[in-house]
């Protein structure tokens, strides 16, 4: 459903307030009051993605009061920006402003609030433009319970405290989600290399444990979150696809990686990873359609870890990801088509 739809259906079903939903009338006429109600809902529990104050609806009878009738304190989207960007906060809320046309002639403005793993947001300093003996506190942490926000003069309670914080920290989540979450933050990562141990096989005995080293990236403030990518010694360098070995000068076969992502020493992801162009490509090995052209899964694993390892190993002289799916012309695609795919 869109924005719309939803306003629309919360209005019509004379919904009572929520934990994402709130009814005002007017406009906020002290920007203290805006403010607080912004940093109560972006730092809801709720489980809906979107928060909404929706303003030109009595919260009584759901009577609509148009936006445009009174103008006093109405606010645009950039006017919301500037008082959020001035307050003093330690994250600014992710927020947008609609103007809805409702039953073709009253106008309704909405503040919509997207969730996001920031939370808790608060102020970094006291905030009143009037002198107030009760200005919103610096270091205090608002939210709302239901239908009812935390006072100005309170903070939020313990237990609801905890969960903001485990979200801020991921701790609220499996070991893959709070991965998946760091790999997007590049520059908390640090590169190592490590000597370990593999199994090969061999002609007598089946496999035996041989010395290997291999490249590791530990997640600093967690670091029992790693990502390693270790040359697959029983493939070697035995990729050789024609059609993505072509597109490159270097046209000698490609090698084989793992690309590991681990919590302590549970394998969480193993990706196969490949060479190209002599070691000047390591990249997740692309997806191959019947008809022989290439795709990657956007969001997929691959496609992710294939963007981390390319973010910190441009440093190091490799080619860019994007330049190799340009090579090969591949596409990215949304979801795993419905065909079957071939296998290299």
């Amino acid at each position: 459903m869109t924005h719309s739809e939803i306003i629309r259906q919360l209005i019509s079903s004379k919904a009572n307030e929520s934990d994402f939903h709130d009814f005002k009338e007017q406009w906020h006429v002290k920007n203290k009051d805006l403010i607080h109600d912004i940093l109560c809902f972006a730092n809801s529990l709720s489980k809906k993605q979107y928060r909404y104050i929706i303003i030109g609806v009595d919260d009584t009878d759901f009577s609509i009061k148009s936006v445009d009738t009174q103008p006093e304190n109405r606010k645009t989207q950039a006017n919301l920006l500037d008082l959020l960007h001035n307050a003093n906060l330690n994250v600014i809320p992710i927020i947008t402003l609609e103007t809805i046309h409702y039953e073709h002639s009253f106008l309704l403005d909405v503040i919509i609030i997207e969730e996001t793993n920031f939370r808790p947001y608060y102020l970094t300093k006291d905030y009143s433009k009037q002198k107030s003996k009760n200005p919103l506190r610096a270091g205090v942490i608002y939210s709302r319970s239901g239908d009812r926000n935390t006072p100005i003069n309170h903070t939020v309670d313990s237990t609801s405290m905890e969960k903001l914080w485990r979200i801020r920290f991921g701790l609220d989540k499996t070991p893959l989600e709070r991965a998946l979450i760091y790999l997007n933050q590049p520059e908390k990562w640090e590169r190592q290399n490590i000597k370990g141990m593999t199994l090969q096989a061999n002609d007598s005995s089946g496999q035996e444990w041989i010395s290997q080293d291999y490249e590791q990236y530990y997640y600093k403030d967690f670091p029992e979150f790693t990502v390693n990518l270790i040359y697959d010694i029983n493939r070697g360098s035995s990729f050789n696809e024609p059609n993505i070995t072509a597109k490159f000068p270097d046209r000698s076969p490609g090698s084989w990686y793992d690309c590991q992502l681990r919590y302590h020493q549970t394998i969480l992801v193993n990706e196969p990873f490949i060479t190209a162009d002599g070691h000047n490509y390591i990249v997740g090995l692309p997806e191959i359609r019947n008809d022989r052209t290439y795709y990657y899964v956007r969001n997929s694993h691959r496609y992710i870890m294939s963007i981390f390892v390319d973010q910190h190993r441009k440093h190091m002289g490799h080619h860019n990801f994007h330049t190799f799916i340009q090579r090969i012309k591949a596409k990215i695609v949304d979801e795993q088509p419905v065909e079957s795919v071939d296998s290299f």
